[in-house]
């Protein structure tokens, strides 16, 4: 009798390993697949092809970056972004955030319909599994908010670790200069993980 108690025993916690086995290669098979960022430098809506540069708009001095992004997840999880951004740098120090512009007003149409930029006005995302996504951005900077000097645009945001990461976009020769921003023909990778 003694013998077929500890049989049953052993037999359960052999079935309880198994269980827990099954469970942690599950969640690590739900966790595999890589999350790629791609960028591209666009026209803004709302006017007549104007691309990303800096303007002198009524007298100020305004960069505006509009830009697309798309999230590729092709894991089993879903995966968040949190904060995406656009970073002016000198010399590798952190100069000014550029404002993440929630909507403005189409004033192409006759009945100003609002536009919005993000995840309907968000700059924070959500990908579901194994899908991609993909988002109009648009950032801008008034000259009088940022007087320094800067020599590298970085696209910043953090992933679903809340790891801040930090993409080179674009290195400036002379910042505040007037100045159009060549137009991505086609996509480019920010980064993969």
């Amino acid at each position: 009798m003694h013998e077929q108690v500890f049989l049953i025993c052993i037999g359960a916690l052999i079935s309880s390993f198994a269980y827990v086995f099954h469970k942690l290669v599950d969640r690590w098979l739900d966790n595999t697949g890589d999350v790629t960022i791609y960028r591209k430098l666009v026209y803004e809506k709302n006017s007549d092809k104007r691309p990303s540069g800096i303007y002198n708009m009524n007298g100020e001095i305004v960069m505006r970056l509009p830009i697309w992004i798309e999230i590729q997840n092709m894991k089993k999880t879903p995966v968040i972004i949190r904060d995406f951004g656009v970073v002016l740098y000198k010399k590798g120090r952190r100069i000014k955030k550029m404002k993440q512009i929630n909507y403005q007003k189409d004033n192409t149409k006759k009945d100003s319909v609002l536009v919005y930029y993000g995840d309907n006005g968000r700059y924070s995302f959500i990908i579901p599994s194994e899908s991609i996504r993909a988002f109009d951005l648009l950032f801008v900077l008034k000259k009088t908010e940022c007087p320094s000097d800067f020599d590298e645009i970085n696209i910043t945001y953090y992933n679903q670790k809340n790891k801040f990461i930090k993409v080179s976009l674009k290195k400036v020769e002379k910042s505040w200069a007037l100045q159009q921003f060549d137009v991505d023909e086609d996509w480019v990778e920010v980064n993969k993980f």
